[in-house]
């Protein structure tokens, strides 16, 4: 057989228009359907996490001045990204029973315990105590799952990185 004639063949069948069936016509449907709700869900996500993380730097004082006016802002802010993130925890518990989902049950637990770690980490850095300061985020620190909840960047202005560095 002619080699080059196969080639030819086979390039010729994967630009020739192909015949597709209804289910692959109804799943490029779904995806098309489904692509705003995904691009709410991540822009919103995005969003609620930046809106807290500000919100937290104002309030402990890593970003802005450290006034009175810029911790209230931070806290308002912080409650926000909180109550976003509460309700998700209220709506993934939703969705694992009414679809009897142990991943979605697994997820609410996660975010909820990774909310109560944000909140215990700005209670902790409020009291300015530095055996507090550093017991609080010795205890964050040890739980590996929620690493990134926990901290700022090394060199941000954070006095409690002197004070894990140094014991």
């Amino acid at each position: 057989m002619n080699t080059d004639k196969l080639y030819a063949e086979q390039l010729a069948n994967e630009y020739a228009p192909k015949n597709t069936s209804r289910v692959v016509a109804l799943r490029k449907l779904d995806a098309k359907a489904k692509l705003p709700a995904t691009a709410f869900t991540y822009a919103f996500g995005i969003t609620s996490a930046l809106i807290f993380g500000t919100g937290l730097c104002l309030a402990m004082g890593q970003i802005g001045s450290e006034t009175t006016g810029s911790f209230v802002l931070g806290i308002l802010m912080g409650v926000v990204g909180m109550a976003v993130n509460f309700l998700y925890v209220a709506f993934r518990i939703v969705a694992g029973i009414r679809y009897a989902s142990v991943w979605f049950l697994t997820m609410a637990v996660y975010y909820l315990v990774l909310g109560c770690l944000r909140v215990y980490l700005i209670v902790c850095y409020r009291r300015r105590d530095p055996k507090l300061e550093r017991r609080c985020y010795h205890t964050t620190m040890c739980s590996p799952p929620f690493w990134t909840a926990s901290m700022c960047p090394p060199g941000s202005g954070n006095t409690s990185w002197r004070f894990i560095s140094a014991g």
